[in-house]
């Protein structure tokens, strides 16, 4: 199979912005892919940072030992902290925004005065994690990751599909800021 992949960072002023580019370069055969990025945002401690997450509707995806466990449960969000505990972190918290109308996720840790906006707009799903350690990763995903029943990857849940020829373009964008440490 013969796909291509660009993967772009352009920072402009205060943004970081990041694009993927598929390519499929098959006349005949669809493809299919599984992508996401990984930002992790260091913190004073595990207990110092906050994720305010937007209103919406989210569908959590249960994932024990990383394998999609078939598990969902449909979250209707006011807004505000994320409304997880941060004791869930190291076993993953897989979400799909499926009704998020302004997906902007801000990250801030107060102590050292690291804020960062994300703006996941076309994401379809997103992870957060830390292994409790002074950091959260902050995923946006086009895909999700294995069921505890294996499937052909073209049938896995989340997949992207790139018609013959076709292509797929992908981003998100971060904005770093400096809080006030006060």
């Amino acid at each position: 199979m013969k796909v291509s992949v660009d993967l772009t960072y352009q920072i402009d002023a205060n943004k970081i912005g990041v694009l993927f580019e598929f390519r499929n370069h098959e006349p005949e055969l669809t493809a299919h892919v599984s992508f996401g990025l990984h930002p992790g945002f260091g913190a004073t401690s595990v207990e110092s940072f906050h994720l305010q997450m937007p209103r919406g509707c989210y569908r959590r995806y249960f994932s024990p030992g990383n394998f999609l466990s078939g598990e969902t449960r449909d979250i209707e969000f006011a807004g505000g902290e994320m409304p997880f505990s941060k004791t869930e972190l190291p076993g993953s918290i897989i979400l799909e925004l499926v009704d998020v109308a302004r997906p902007r996720f801000s990250y801030v840790d107060p102590p050292s005065g690291r804020w960062v906006m994300m703006d996941l707009a076309g994401v379809p799903y997103m992870t957060l994690w830390s292994d409790g350690g002074p950091f959260l990763c902050v995923e946006p995903c086009w895909g999700l990751p294995d069921h505890h029943e294996q499937r052909a990857f073209e049938e896995k849940q989340g997949i992207q599909i790139i018609p013959p020829g076709g292509e797929l373009r992908a981003s998100f964008t971060m904005t770093p800021q400096l809080a006030s440490c006060d």
